[in-house]
């Protein structure tokens, strides 16, 4: 739906622009979505968080965001290139997310899509969560409709994957569905 570039401002500081594409930009439902994703970020301030600077539209009437720009690689690609992950290194991340989660469920907002692609590990070895695009906000209107399955299968909830009503629970059980696909190695 859309792809991500660098760039350089022109004080030199370097950041991400994920950008959405022109198909997806001319549905109303995505792009409030994209600002929503803006919006559940910006509504708690975390570590474990990837940064939105800045939400604007091309000339074109491509929404993008400016965000922060990491440098390391998703859990699922450390996974794949280490053939797993050490049982320390994989409880220290997951404590990580939990964090994050905690912060984000205090807030009303439910990520519903956690999986090993978005979360990544930095080059300092800290994890960042990212991609809210699907989160579920308690305030303000809802944008999924009754029934609706939002996510990655694998990693959901049974209750997500019937279109039921989820909460922070639905998170959790992702991440124990993420840390049996790294143990497990598959």
């Amino acid at each position: 739906m859309g792809s991500v570039y660098v760039a350089s401002h022109v004080i030199g500081r370097r950041d991400a622009i994920k950008i959405l594409h022109a198909e997806a930009a001319r549905d109303p439902l995505i792009r409030e979505r994209f600002r929503r994703e803006a919006e559940a970020v910006n509504r708690f301030v975390h570590p474990g968080v990837v940064e939105i600077r800045d939400i604007d539209e091309t000339e074109d009437g491509c929404p993008f965001l400016v965000m922060e720009l990491l440098d390391g690689e998703d859990l699922g690609r450390r996974a794949g290139r280490l053939n797993g992950l050490p049982e320390p290194d994989l409880l220290r991340h997951v404590d990580e997310l939990l964090d994050v989660l905690s912060a984000a469920h205090a807030q009303g907002i439910i990520h519903r899509d956690i999986k090993l692609e978005n979360l990544f590990i930095t080059n300092e070895g800290t994890l960042k969560v990212l991609d809210f695009g699907i989160a579920r906000m308690s305030r303000g209107p809802a944008l999924t409709l009754q029934g609706a399955r939002l996510g990655t299968t694998s990693y959901m909830a049974p209750e997500q994957v019937r279109g039921d009503q989820v909460d922070g629970r639905a998170d959790v059980f992702s991440v124990g569905a993420l840390m049996f696909r790294v143990l497990a190695k598959r």
